[in-house]
């Protein structure tokens, strides 16, 4: 069981992604008018190495536009969703580390929604892992009652901001993964915890599971949405 913090209202943006479809468009209406203008000028003044000027500086403008459209698509590409580091809470290295101060419990096995943080945290930058993010939550107040996960705690090293526990749409939450956000889903009835990284359509989303249970959940799923920004 993890205590939350809520904040009302919607916080997840959608994103203004710079598409190709836009790029190729003025690409072909821009080449349309330049063959235009050069037909009609050389026809006029029947200067063939006007002609040949002409299409030279086309054909170089398409290029240009054309590398454009491709460095636009890359970046569609590479702007879906986030690419977090896959950490296990049974990790050898930190399973075994008392959670919190909890005598008896283990980060292995109740450490889903520390270890899930953890992975967006290192996503936003932070050089530490699940072991040493438990080790900062227990030496700073980031547990209630010894081990329960207090959601804004670790705003301060992991250089985001914990917004809300929400109930958002499947698009709501696309839309903030494709803005790099971070979002915890609650799964199996609220017993655990993972990390969404994108949508693979149809309510699906791929995630990273500290359990290694699987890598894909539905939206019905979840029985709430823990989410930074």
């Amino acid at each position: 069981m993890v205590i939350p913090i809520i904040l009302h209202g919607r916080v997840l943006n959608k994103p203004h992604v710079f598409t190709t479809t836009t790029t190729i468009t003025t690409t072909t209406t821009f080449l349309s008018l330049s063959l235009s203008f050069a037909y009609e000028h050389t026809h006029t003044t029947q200067h063939s190495h006007r002609f040949l000027f002409f299409f030279s500086l086309i054909m170089r403008t398409f290029v240009v536009l054309a590398v454009i459209a491709v460095a636009a698509s890359a970046l569609n590409a590479t702007a879906r969703g986030i690419d977090a580091p896959a950490w296990l809470q049974c990790d050898s290295r930190w399973g075994s580390d008392q959670l919190g101060t909890c005598v008896g419990d283990t980060v292995c096995k109740s450490g889903c929604a520390i270890t899930s943080v953890s992975m967006y945290c290192a996503y936003r930058g932070w050089g530490g892992d699940p072991g040493k993010m438990n080790a900062w939550l227990t030496n700073n107040g980031g547990y209630a009652n010894g081990c329960y996960v207090i959601w804004a705690s670790m705003n301060s090293i992991c250089n985001f901001e914990f917004q809300a526990v929400e109930d958002p749409t499947y698009e709501e939450v696309c839309n903030g993964l494709d803005a790099g956000h971070g979002i915890l889903l609650h799964v199996y009835n609220g017993h655990h915890f993972v990390l969404a990284t994108s949508c693979a359509g149809n309510g699906i989303y791929n995630v990273n599971d500290p359990n290694c249970g699987t890598n894909q959940f539905s939206h019905d799923s979840s029985t709430e949405f823990i989410v930074y920004h």
